[in-house]
């Protein structure tokens, strides 16, 4: 009786936790962020504005950067650095 009734209540008590998500992990819309960063607007502002923290803003902030990094290294022309397998020597 014991061994059904707390398994019953480890059911209920997954069951109730799976679908609660923290705020914290939720997606920002850094499309969103950006767009008020180039308005002028500073970090903290924009976090009080879009009830997200300051650390979200900056995070988009970098990837903003980084994927403007990446594009800008794809755009330069120069060939993608792949290790070419060199011919075996032969003696």
């Amino acid at each position: 009786m014991r061994k059904s009734i707390a398994g019953f209540l480890l059911m209920v008590a997954v069951t109730m936790a799976a679908p609660y998500v923290p705020a914290a992990y939720a997606k920002t819309n850094c499309g969103a962020v950006m767009q008020e960063l180039t308005t002028g607007k500073k970090p903290k502002q924009v976090a009080l504005d879009m009830s997200i923290s300051t650390s979200s803003v900056y995070r988009c902030r970098h990837l903003s950067k980084m994927h403007a990094a990446k594009a800008a290294a794809g755009m330069s022309g120069e060939p993608p650095t792949t290790m070419a397998a060199t011919p075996p020597a032969t003696h």
